[in-house]
């Protein structure tokens, strides 16, 4: 749950599969300048953000890098880019940190990985979330700068379907005043919202809250909104859309 706003700070509410269904593998040397060498291809919108995060990472250590990666995503045909790249840039930070004789805690790597990324001009509040989360373990409600909220959920599995591009951002073009009122519905619906999942049922609970955000996802980036018991979430430079499991659109991953 949550909709990304420019230059705003708003909740998001983050699971993950209760399996994992990533792996990668991460291999760094020095090299004659930055390179990045990605053997599976999930987008340019992820290779992109990777390129720029490994060039930011050669400037801090003042040594080009050739990092080579490998991801394998095993029972989901369109994974979310916003996903692998969280998990990737942790494997990065982690690997040249080993490679380097040096062993960092959890908290420190999530702290440069969303600092390598702010300086590298991506900086998305939604993935540090992302990061959190995985470096948790469990399901939170996650707002940058804040103390993340754990879950206790019921079982809930939806279906992962797959990406469109933003190509229609009015966001900019929205006065300040009114992009604050937009703001504060967005979060709302995370605050309303996170904690009823028990008390509505996953059905109820996810028709109120994909009728709620995909209006906002229309209004903001003017991404229709898709197939009936579906919603957008966020990626890069992108929505991806998760279904409630029965609605044939994609595959079921159980999340936690």
């Amino acid at each position: 749950m949550g909709v990304p706003i420019r230059g705003k700070r708003n909740p998001y509410l983050i699971l993950s599969s209760r399996e994992p269904i990533v792996d990668i593998e991460v291999e760094v040397e020095e090299y004659s300048k930055p390179t990045l060498v990605l053997e599976n291809n999930y987008g340019w919108q992820l290779r992109l953000a990777l390129t720029s995060f490994i060039e930011e990472v050669c400037n801090r250590l003042e040594q080009p890098l050739k990092v080579s990666i490998s991801i394998s995503v095993d029972k989901v045909k369109y994974p979310p880019q916003a996903s692998l790249y969280a998990i990737t840039t942790i494997a990065i930070v982690k690997t040249v940190a080993e490679e380097a004789g040096y062993e960092l805690t959890d908290e420190e790597v999530l702290k440069a990985c969303n600092s390598i990324d702010e300086d590298a001009g991506v900086g998305l509040d939604y993935v540090n979330g992302l990061r959190t989360e995985l470096l948790i373990g469990e399901g939170i409600v996650y707002r940058e700068g804040e103390k993340p909220i754990r879950l206790s959920l019921p079982p809930l599995t939806l279906e992962f379907v797959g990406e469109e591009e933003v190509a229609n951002d009015i966001s900019n073009e929205i006065n300040e005043a009114l992009l604050t009122l937009i703001t504060k519905v967005a979060g709302n619906i995370v605050i309303e919202y996170h904690d009823k999942l028990n008390s509505l049922g996953v059905e109820n609970w996810f028709k109120h809250v994909s009728r709620l955000e995909n209006a906002l996802y229309y209004l903001l980036y003017g991404i229709k909104p898709p197939e009936e018991k579906c919603k957008w979430t966020p990626s890069l430079q992108a929505a991806y859309a998760i279904c409630l499991e029965g609605a044939g659109l994609g595959e079921p991953v159980s999340l936690k």
